[in-house]
């Protein structure tokens, strides 16, 4: 099985290196890109990042050049689902943005909550959602 290729928003924050973390060795997902600020953008993840979670860089993300927050930067990597970490006021427009350009983004910002047509996934809840984002 081919895994999708994934990027993570916000990566040096609290969330992101949840993500990053949570998805270490995942058997359909595939993190091909990582982005945050421009305080980070063009340094490997292991130098950009401020551990919060655990004392050590997951394995696979420890090389990845961090690029700055964009939809362009995810497009060039090909991604077809983010996950994102950033603060609400950020993700308001690149979320919307790439969802208009057909990436599927799962969010922890309270952006979008309110937004009727935008999904929300609680997986011990509603895992049938999840049917949504196949393509």
């Amino acid at each position: 099985m081919n895994k999708v290729r994934t990027g993570i928003m916000g990566c040096t924050g609290l969330v992101g290196q949840q993500f990053v973390r949570m998805l270490r060795g995942h058997p359909y997902f595939e993190v091909v890109a990582l982005t945050a600020s421009k305080l980070s953008a063009g340094k490997k993840y292991e130098d950009a990042v401020d551990l919060l979670l655990e004392d050590y860089v997951p394995e696979y993300a420890r090389n990845i050049v961090v690029e700055e927050t964009s939809a362009r930067n995810l497009q060039k990597n090909k991604v077809k689902v983010v996950f994102s970490g950033l603060p609400s006021q950020v993700a308001k427009t690149i979320e919307s943005d790439l969802a208009d350009k057909g990436i599927c983004v799962f969010s922890n910002a309270s952006a979008h909550r309110m937004n009727s047509e935008v999904p929300v996934l609680i997986p011990e809840v509603n895992p049938d959602h999840l049917e949504l984002v196949r393509s």
